[in-house]
């Protein structure tokens, strides 16, 4: 036998050892306790909130696996073959780095397409697909990654959705909206909760604490991870310095870890009854925050200043909508409530998305423009807006009251206002601002701080008038539709 043979025959052995090596640690996967109860819960979205090394990215991939797979130890799962999505933070850092060598580890090389990784897994395409027909999309909810961001998201029925760490609420709206023949997506959601109380502690965490029966939540500790040595631990909770972010990464503990935007914000003072006299007699406005996503919406909220100059807010909408019927439904709304003579005086919208174009070459403002509402773009002032919005929460001696208040009919406004909070400092200084804020599921507080900063008495269009010219235009491009000149 030549060398040569020789040679090739000794790497065909070692790459059959290297494969039944993958298959043993693939099959000698044993959760601990703390990822046992994961695996078993039957609730439709579950969550794993813990400190650092307790192994939750570890229990996620398994978790795709066996679904992937058809062959769960705990729990019944959908037929194969499943379509899994798994979404990262970055393809370079959270997907290659980190997510990957895992699934590497995790798999049994047998249950794959072609009997190994290497025919299994289409680096265009980021898929590792099964022997079976199931697949596992590798995806980035980075916009870098994705390019058009959380419309990338959108596409394929899923059966099993796994969101990695912090990411944005649209990216995960996107996947969860993919209902197909076979019901609503199951999801995962795993991390760290380093920048504190953000969407998914509300949108996940929350719902749970409330007894939502869709929703499971397992939280554990770096201690809890029996495979990990004690002196690994130690040097995890050790090398923070911070005293909060240490019991962040230790035990996984939900904390506002920036503090409160508004922490002279109190419901019991800010938040006063519905008050349709009040609205009546008040001069309104209407602030729109847009957003390219549909999964995320437009976020409209209604203000007005009465006699005595208080701002206040009365009307909230989130709408998933085109645009056009979203001008639709803010003149019905207008006319809904007979007794408000609402007249809108000025329309303002957020300046970032509402003057940049968007992929049909018209920008979201003109879009609004078009089709009746003269909408304005507003301050892009955050800090200056934020100081003035502080000014007006405080509560005068004289009268016991604020200059700015919520009605009680915009609920989720008064929300925002409670949990929107600054960014951790060390983390604010290095994205260069050091006054930077937590900005998710913050859409209708930024339309109130909009509106502070606008002179609400401006007396401009009305509302009555751009019905009357919205009807005019209509009945033009009706009257050319039908000579043709459309």
């Amino acid at each position: 036998m030549s060398d040569v043979s020789l040679l090739q025959e000794h790497v065909a052995e070692a790459e059959r050892i290297a494969a039944r090596l993958a298959q043993l640690r693939a099959l000698d996967y044993q959760p601990h306790p703390g990822q046992q109860r994961f695996h078993s819960s039957l609730a439709r979205i579950r969550g794993i909130y813990t400190g650092n090394r307790f192994g939750k990215s570890w229990a996620a991939a398994k978790e795709c696996d066996w679904w992937a797979t058809g062959r769960h130890p705990y729990r019944e799962t959908r037929p194969v073959p499943c379509r899994i999505r798994v979404v990262g933070d970055g393809f370079d850092y959270g997907i290659k780095e980190i997510i990957l060598p895992i699934f590497k580890r995790l798999v049994n090389p047998a249950d794959l397409l072609g009997g190994d990784w290497e025919h299994a897994y289409s680096k265009g395409d980021r898929t590792l697909t099964y022997a079976n027909g199931s697949t596992i999309q590798f995806m980035s909810y980075k916009l870098t990654d994705m390019g058009s961001g959380a419309q990338k998201f959108a596409g394929v029925e899923l059966d099993l959705l796994w969101f990695d760490e912090h990411g944005p609420q649209d990216a995960w709206a996107e996947s969860m909206a993919r209902v197909g023949m076979r019901g609503p997506v199951h999801a995962i959601n795993t991390l760290t909760p380093i920048l504190g109380k953000t969407w998914e502690h509300e949108e996940i965490w929350e719902k749970w604490e409330k007894g939502d029966h869709e929703v499971e939540c397992f939280t554990g500790s770096i201690h809890d991870n029996p495979h990990l040595g004690e002196g690994a631990a130690a040097s995890v909770v050790t090398s923070e310095p911070d005293p909060q972010m240490r019991e962040v990464r230790e035990h996984g503990t939900w904390i506002n870890l920036g503090g409160q935007v508004y922490p002279m914000f109190v419901r019991q003072r800010h938040v006063v009854p519905y008050d349709a006299e009040r609205i009546r007699t008040s001069t309104k406005s209407l602030v729109i925050d847009p957003h390219p996503s549909r999964a995320k919406g437009h976020h409209l909220l209604w203000c007005g200043v009465d006699s005595q100059q208080r701002m206040f807010c009365y009307r909230e909408l989130i709408l998933h909508k085109p645009i056009p019927a979203i001008c639709d439904d803010i003149r019905a709304e207008s006319m809904k409530e007979k007794a408000l003579d609402e007249d809108i005086r000025r329309f303002w919208i957020d300046a970032h998305w509402g003057w940049e174009e968007n992929e049909t070459g018209t920008s979201i403002a003109q879009q609004y423009q078009e089709h009746g509402i003269p909408v304005q773009p507003a301050s892009t002032d955050k800090i200056g807006g934020i100081q003035l919005v502080q000014t007006a929460l405080e509560i005068s001696p004289s009268t016991g009251r604020a200059m700015l208040e919520i009605m009680a009919s915009c609920p989720i406004t008064a929300r925002q206002m409670e949990k929107y909070s600054w960014k951790p400092q060390t983390q604010a200084m290095r994205e260069g601002d050091r006054w930077s804020t937590i900005d998710e599921s913050d859409d209708l507080a930024t339309c109130l701080r909009y509106f502070v900063q606008t002179d609400p008495r401006f007396l401009g269009q009305s509302t009555s008038g751009l019905q009357a010219a919205h009807r005019a235009r209509e009945r033009a491009i009706a009257e050319r539709i039908q000579r043709g000149l459309y």
